[in-house]
């Protein structure tokens, strides 16, 4: 029986020792797994610290609208002139690829015969000219002739008053004869003045018909721009194919612009000179500014063109143009660019960031601005630009730091350290 009892208090004593390692372990367990969740949850959560951000940055992100379209870019103007077989040969080309020309230059030549039409022109209005001259001249000598025998006939008649003879009487009778002679031959040379000057009108007419249709054997440039392409191999091949494919291309890149569509439902979005940015598709570090110069009324024919497979195609489109801020590095021509709609308010250099960092007090805006790693509290002036942003109009500059505010924050905190509300 002692035996029997011995066993079962050393069973006893085992139970018991199992239950108090099972609890022990049990509890460790437990401690280590809150232990590293609370851990888990400090590391992820960086809200209770003083955060270092860039006001360049900032303004990106309040930039960040629910719009931002796709477009191309394209030149002011396209010209592409075509050889016309009909007016002859190319003669010259005056030109090369990527020169600069300005518009009325000439570009290139036709090898026709109208040069020697214009000359035979120039010379028959030349000739046209002596002969009213010559016309002149013998008329002038006619009235000149017809003078001298009126004055003859009035000499004729004082003497024949002083002296009543049969000779003076035959004199006189021969000088009227004689000026009505002169009279008539005077008015003949006037006509031919006026048939001279009628001819030498219709030659100077006649030349410069001439002279504009040697004018149309020079082609010149319909506007300002640069020489694209230029095919010189189109000279020497088939009128058909002339007549088909383009001589030379010129780009007026007095200003780019970029065209693209914009849906039924974002086209209420968007107005006229509304700031946006662009953002080159390959490389989204190149970016550029501009503004919208155009919306179209009417839906477009070519909406399917750049349409993602992912879109409505029940939806309308309307064409849209951006013009692009000049720079020194624009974008290049047939390029694809990213359109981002911001805010009317938005301009170049403008520094306009969420209201979530700027505190307000007593009527007066205020960030927490980082100099020398510590924050402190610094006055600005701003402009509310709709509901959940402000334009920053005086104290601070892009290159500034600033922190998110958060309860707790004091003047000389450091950037990283732990904030307690």
């Amino acid at each position: 029986m002692r035996a029997v009892g011995k066993r079962n208090r050393k069973k006893i004593l085992l139970i018991g020792f199992a239950i108090v390692i099972v609890a022990l372990i049990t509890f460790i367990v437990i401690n280590a797994f809150s232990s590293s969740e609370e851990q888990n949850i400090n590391a992820s959560n960086p809200e209770n610290k003083v955060e270092e951000r860039s006001v360049k940055s900032l303004v990106e992100e309040s930039k960040a609208g629910d719009l931002t379209l796709a477009g191309k870019v394209t030149a002011n103007n396209t010209n592409k002139i075509k050889i016309d077989p009909d007016k002859g040969t190319v003669k010259e080309v005056l030109v090369k690829e990527g020169d600069r020309v300005e518009k009325g230059q000439a570009l290139f030549t036709y090898q026709t015969d109208q040069q020697m039409k214009t000359k035979e022109a120039e010379l028959d209005a030349e000739a046209k000219a002596r002969a009213v001259e010559v016309a002149r001249s013998s008329a002038g000598i006619k009235w000149e002739t017809y003078n001298k025998k009126v004055a003859q006939l009035n000499q004729a008649k004082a003497d024949y008053d002083k002296e009543n003879t049969e000779e003076l009487k035959g004199e006189i009778k021969t000088l009227e004869g004689e000026v009505d002679q002169a009279y008539t031959e005077g008015l003949t040379g006037d006509n031919e003045v006026k048939n001279a000057e009628s001819e030498l009108e219709k030659a100077q007419l006649m030349q410069t018909n001439e002279q504009e249709r040697l004018g149309a054997d020079t082609i010149v440039a319909d506007n300002a721009g640069t020489i694209k392409s230029l095919n010189m191999d189109l000279i020497n091949q088939s009128k058909e194919k002339q007549r088909e494919e383009s001589f030379m291309e010129i780009i007026d890149d007095s200003n780019l612009f970029v065209n693209g569509d914009i849906n039924e439902f974002d086209r209420e979005k968007v107005s006229l000179n509304q700031p946006v940015e662009l953002i080159d598709r390959k490389n989204k570090d190149k970016k550029w500014q501009g503004k919208i110069v155009q919306v179209a009324n009417l839906s477009s024919d070519e909406a399917g063109k750049d349409k993602k497979q992912d879109e409505d195609p029940n939806l309308s489109k309307f064409p849209y143009k951006v013009l692009i801020d000049k720079t020194d590095q624009m974008p290049i021509i047939g390029s694809h660019v990213y359109v981002k709609v911001l805010p009317k308010e938005f301009e170049s250099g403008k520094i306009i960031l969420n209201k979530q960092y700027i505190l307000s007090q007593d009527n007066k805006q205020y960030v927490w601005k980082i100099d020398n790693n510590k924050i402190k509290r610094h006055e600005i002036k701003g402009t509310p630009v709709g509901e959940n942003l402000m334009s920053v109009n005086e104290g601070l500059a892009q290159t500034d730091k600033i922190a998110l505010p958060k309860t707790g924050m004091k003047d000389g905190m450091e950037v990283g350290e732990d904030v307690k509300p």
